[in-house]
């Protein structure tokens, strides 16, 4: 859709793309071929560059936290969080300790933040438990909850390649989280935390 409105000069296949919070801009990172950052001006139809990531990020995902930093969790071959603070115009490794054994690689995966501090993450190749990534606290908890919950259910493996965002949506003071996985099942968190798939 975007590139019916835009042309790019360079290919973003297996990247990511973030809306800003005022829906005026797009941030399209990395992919498969290259480790550019552009953001799009939707409203000026202005591309500016902003600088490359660190590392070549393929099936990564991304975060706006804060209207200021840009974060982009892991990948394939890829265990390394790195974020890129707009007021300075440099990305950095984050520095990070984890509850669990630190994995090789996570693609295919998606984030979603919780009051600029929490980031929920879930799916991914091999990877069958939801992770929290604390900002502050620089800690990545490999929780005990399984996203799949047994190997009977109709859900397999859980892959978010396709779209890489959970939209807000919210109803008469009711905040849902809600995205789709690759095989169009519908995951859907509230404010009480409470996780629902409709499986289709």
């Amino acid at each position: 859709m975007i590139y019916l409105i835009k042309s790019f000069k360079t290919n973003h296949k297996y990247g990511g793309i973030l809306l800003t919070k005022d829906g005026s801009k797009i941030i399209i990172l990395g992919g498969e071929y290259n480790n550019s950052v552009l953001l799009f001006n939707i409203q000026k139809n202005e591309v500016i560059n902003l600088p490359n990531l660190i590392h070549r990020r393929i099936n990564s995902s991304y975060n706006i936290l804060n209207d200021r930093y840009i974060f982009s969790f892991f990948g394939k071959g890829n265990n390394t969080i790195e974020y890129l603070d707009l007021n300075y115009n440099y990305w950095n490794i984050l520095n990070y300790k984890t509850s669990g054994s630190l994995f090789k690689e996570l693609e295919g995966h998606i984030g979603f933040n919780i009051d600029n501090n929490i980031i929920i993450i879930i799916g991914g190749k091999n990877n069958e438990n939801v992770l929290i990534f604390y900002l502050k606290e620089k800690f990545l908890d490999v929780t005990d909850i399984k996203v799949i919950p047994d190997k009977n259910s109709d859900i397999k493996k859980l892959i978010f390649e396709k779209e890489k965002c959970f939209n807000m949506i919210e109803d008469n003071n009711n905040k849902e989280i809600i995205g789709m996985d690759n095989e169009g099942n519908v995951h859907c968190f509230n404010d009480d935390y409470a996780y629902t798939i409709f499986v289709f």
